[in-house]
């Protein structure tokens, strides 16, 4: 399992500068927290071509509480533009879970939401619902939910 991590970390780090060298202008970064399955911190890198890399540490409080670290590849879609030129965006994408118990587990997450970015302030708040299917040590599904709001950098 340590090795595990140790690949995730590298493949984060990896794919965190790629995205870095691409960012939109609009907010290129963005830090804050979730709450739900997991709760905890939330990150954001926005690329170029309404895509974006994002990521999470938090920790499930249900009956086998457990910490999660989980990285997601995301595409938005325009579902809104208001006169005020707020955006309502449609997102889905695909990722990685690590749900680190006393045995831990791999899986793959399909992340779906709804993020709105408000114009007068550099905030930006989503809901998504999150199917995960995990592969290791055995296979199984379950569904996360979350609220959250970040910063924009």
């Amino acid at each position: 399992m340590k090795n595990m991590k140790s690949r995730f970390l590298i493949l984060f780090v990896f794919i965190i500068s790629n995205v870095i060298s691409a960012r939109n202008d609009h907010c290129p970064f963005a830090a804050g927290i979730m709450i739900g399955d997991p709760t905890g911190i939330s990150l954001k890198m926005q690329s170029k071509g309404g895509h974006a890399l994002a990521g999470g540490m938090g920790w499930s409080m249900g009956k086998n509480a457990h910490l999660n670290l989980h990285m997601d590849f995301l595409k938005y879609h325009s579902i809104i533009v208001t006169p005020e030129d707020r955006k309502f965006l449609f997102y889905y994408g695909i990722g990685s879970r690590i749900r680190i118990e006393d045995e831990s587990r791999l899986g793959i997450r399909f992340p779906l939401g709804i993020n709105y970015r408000f114009r007068s302030a550099p905030f930006e708040t989503f809901f998504e619902l999150v199917p995960v299917f995990d592969l290791a040590p055995e296979t199984s599904t379950d569904l996360g939910a979350g609220i959250g709001i970040r910063y924009c950098f």
